[in-house]
């Protein structure tokens, strides 16, 4: 589960699918790389003119170079970079239409870990960074309802098991 700010008028929720890969010890050179791919959707935002869905579709990569960890929690400081795809549907509209733009985010991320044994662990994700690509959403000839944020935010929570 994820919630992603930013690219909507409002929080999106979401969910996604990670793999992380790396060293496991602690330490200033303690390099890992984690990929993840994300959906979120969020309808039902009203504007002058009609109604409008955002849907996002994007790949996040978490490159860390550092991590902190004991016997059961670990957690690492990253940089992040996220590519998607912004999808926005106006509808209850005379005038309805799909946009699809590109969603470009660079920043930071950092990652907690806690081991719950037999291979399980649960996670965190916090993001954060400025968005490359900003955006407008409008229905015409009205003004534009919605700029993409400036900065974008992710986090989430979820569970792991360690294959190897």
């Amino acid at each position: 589960m994820q919630a992603t700010w930013g690219p909507a008028p409002d929080v999106m929720p979401g969910f996604g699918w990670q793999a992380r890969m790396g060293s496991d010890r602690s330490g200033l050179w303690a390099p890992a790389l984690g990929v993840s791919l994300e959906y979120a959707l969020r309808s039902g935002f009203s504007a002058p003119g009609g109604r409008a869905r955002f849907q996002l579709l994007s790949l996040s990569f978490d490159l860390c170079p550092s991590a902190v960890s004991g016997d059961t929690l670990s957690l690492r400081a990253c940089l992040w970079a996220c590519a998607g795809r912004l999808t926005a549907n106006g509808y209850d509209t005379l005038d309805a239409r799909t946009v699809r733009r590109s969603f470009w985010v660079t920043g930071a991320s950092l990652l907690p870990d806690v081991k719950l044994g037999s291979g399980f662990s649960a996670f965190g994700v916090a993001r954060g960074g400025i968005a490359l690509v900003r955006d407008e959403f409008r229905f015409e000839p009205a003004a534009a309802f919605h700029r993409v944020s400036a900065l974008a935010f992710e986090t989430g929570l979820g569970m792991s098991y360690e294959l190897l």
